[in-house]
């Protein structure tokens, strides 16, 4: 075995064993620990009451949850929307019995993925054949769930990696050094979108002409997810067929809703329908298998419907259990049909999407594909695009290894990066990005240097600091302000794009946001408890910036305040209800997004010049790139400005920009 791969596949096993240890770790504690202890440590929501209850045709119930009374809000947790969980029955036993541990081999009995959660609500879309007992609806409570696929497909690709037989495909050689890439002579190529400037021609040429590897490399508002959907017409025009992925269900809807808007490409959109963007159930596997159907399923469709219908309505029990019988007996033969139509919409789509872990599952009819593009790669460990990367002898990768990482649950995985991160290592941490990029540089990588997203002074720091200066803001954005939009006054505010809220000497302190104590003694081992910073201070701060912005004209709509402490966004969300169409949220979930203005809560602000994850300079990136036209930071400059980066920035904001004092 090439002694390359034989490292990295080692290297790569100890990251994904350490990932697992976290897994393992929540599972104890969800196995071991009751509903109202796991809430407080975020992993559980309780006391809940279902306010609506729709039956899908497919027999899938969506469940919508709230707490009892109106206008009750959540409590903070860990859910997300895309998460798998399990409905807690109304009065459960003090303690958890081992017998209902995953690990003794019992299923939990209600089970489902969260479609969407807000501060009053969460909509589940129920696994197949569930149904929610009549006595929960008063009453239950709801927890995460575990899994480990993610972790067991990244290892699945490792290990074929390791096994191959005979001669190794081109792709492999030349991802692990065996042999150079290499490149076709292509005439010039007839671009459909004319739109395109000369960068990002340049870059689809790189894309197309690769006979085994391309990175496209583009920083904030220089129209990678542009350019990616002109390399995806120009090999679908080629006859090649593609497998389309991303690390998260948002980057690859970002990508198939727009090469959906192409009618003539045939696609579709693999994964759990309460997963993906509601634009795209359309082009979702279930409804293209339903759009193939004839019309005697179409009708035995409506039927059950009819029927699910009049079970709901029936007043006598033993009435409504036999409607319920047969429209079971009729699902299943609508789904034996559904089988076959499937298999039908995957082996006809020129172009599939799947996030990376969805590309590893078992897909009936998904046939050989010629090319794999992986967006986002930068925020996808390696292993994760081996899962993909070996379905294809092409491979085409995008991202910005100078925006978020992929994300790490381990602590010991996270400091292993940060120590690589420092030296400027690469490691099993790092991305196939940066290891190819490293190992071929400008060979294979296009980068795009035209951004259309900030104004000049906005765009400066990130630009000399990380992308070597290379950076132009195009003509139409280099200079605009707030105050060039419609109805938005000129004043301090809207006609600087910086301003710098520095509370350094006001006494405004960072503090820790209070959690309830959970007695683990009785557990034998230790529970880290996650607590996240806040800044009382500093959110007053941001509040009273969006009322400035918003006296001025400004649409509440065109604002958003982001912190990268979670805890920091809790609080801003309950002292920013009067403007509800404020966005707020982490840096984590701003990636890709863009707002007129932008308020930035850094939080940090303590004697010792502790600024701990703010250190990580792609966060940072990533929070001031998402600012067109107007960003405030609002920040203790005596702890942030021992960081380089931070540092750097500080002094952009007193030289461009306005600084004020609290």
């Amino acid at each position: 075995m090439n002694q390359k791969i034989e490292q990295f596949a080692n290297g790569h096993a100890e990251l994904i064993a350490n990932e697992q240890d976290e897994v393992d770790n929540l599972q104890f504690l969800l196995e071991n620990l009751r509903t109202d202890e796991l809430e407080s440590l975020g992993y559980a929501l309780v006391r809940l009451k279902i306010s609506n209850d729709k039956k899908w045709v497919t027999g899938k119930a969506m469940l919508t949850l709230q707490p009892p009374g109106n206008g009750n809000q959540l409590p903070r947790s860990t859910l997300r929307s895309g998460e798998m969980v399990e409905l807690v029955p109304p009065f459960p036993p003090p303690d958890p019995p081992a017998a209902a541990s995953q690990g003794g081999g019992s299923k939990p009995l209600v089970t489902g993925v969260i479609q969407s959660i807000t501060d009053s609500r969460i909509t589940v879309a129920m696994d197949n054949g569930i149904t929610v007992p009549k006595i929960w609806r008063n009453r239950c409570s709801i927890k995460v769930r575990t899994t480990d696929i993610n972790q067991q497909r990244m290892l699945d690709a490792i290990t074929k990696l390791k096994r191959v037989k005979g001669s190794r495909p081109d792709l492999h050689r030349v991802l692990f050094g065996e042999a150079p890439p290499r490149f076709d002579n292509i005439a010039s190529l007839d671009f459909f979108d004319n739109s395109l400037n000369a960068e990002q021609r340049c870059a689809v040429n790189l894309a197309v002409s690769a006979r085994e590897i391309a990175l496209i490399h583009g920083p904030p508002g220089t129209g990678k997810t542009h350019t990616l959907v002109e390399v995806v017409r120009q090999l679908v025009a080629q006859g090649k067929r593609l497998l389309v992925c991303g690390p998260s269900n948002v980057s690859v809807d970002n990508l198939a809703e727009r090469v959906g808007k192409f009618r003539y490409i045939p696609i579709v959109r693999i994964g759990h329908p309460a997963r993906i963007r509601k634009a795209m159930l359309t082009n979702s596997l279930n409804s293209r298998a339903q759009a193939l159907e004839g019309p005697a399923i179409a009708k035995q469709r409506k039927d059950l419907k009819l029927m699910m219908s009049a079970a709901r309505m029936c007043r006598n029990p033993e009435e409504q259990t036999e409607l319920y019988a047969r429209a079971k007996i009729m699902r299943k033969t609508i789904l034996k049909h559904t089988d076959r139509t499937k298999r039908s919409a995957v082996s006809g789509a020129k172009v599939v999407f799947s996030t990376l872990c969805g590309a590893g599952g078992k897909i009936d009819g998904i046939g050989k594909f010629d090319v794999v593009i992986i967006d986002e790669s930068t925020q996808s460990l390696e292993g994760e695009c081996w899962i993909a990367a070996s379905k294809a002898p092409k491979l085409i990768l995008a991202g910005d290894h100078h925006q978020l990482p992929p994300t790490l649950k381990s602590h010991v995985n996270q400091r292993a990066r940060m120590r690589n991160a420092a030296a400027g290592t690469i490691s099993s941490a790092s991305t196939m990005f940066e290891r190819v990029r490293s190992m071929f540089g400008d060979t294979v990588c296009y980068m795009l240097t035209t951004q259309y997203r900030m104004h000049f002074d906005i765009m400066k720091v990130p630009s000399e600091y990380l992308y070597e200066s290379q950076l132009v803001a195009h003509s139409s954005v280099t200079a605009h302000v707030l105050s060039d939009m419609s109805m938005v006054r000129k004043n301090v505010d809207t006609a600087t794009p910086l301003v710098l809220i520095d509370t350094a000497g006001a006494d405004i302190a960072e503090s820790f946001e209070p959690v309830k104590w959970v007695d683990t003694k009785r557990l034998g081992r230790s529970v880290r408890v996650n607590k996240s910073k806040i800044n009382a201070g500093e959110a007053q701060l941001a509040i009273e910036h969006v009322a400035r912005l918003i006296s001025s004209g400004l649409s509440a709509k065109n604002i958003a305040i982001i912190s990268p402490y979670s805890g920091q966004v809790r609080l801003l969300k309950l002292l920013c209800k009067r403007f509800p169409a404020v966005e707020i949220g982490s840096v984590d979930g701003f990636q890709g997004c863009e707002k007129e203005a932008v308020i930035l809560s850094l939080v940090r602000s303590n004697e010792n010049g502790e600024i701990g994850f703010l250190s990580e300079y792609r966060r940072i990136n990533v929070a001031v790139t998402r600012a067109r036209r107007h960003l405030c930071m609002i920040a203790d400059s005596s702890t942030i400005d021992s960081n380089r980066f931070l540092g750097t920035l500080v002094n952009q904001f007193k030289a461009a920009g306005k600084v004020r004092a609290p």
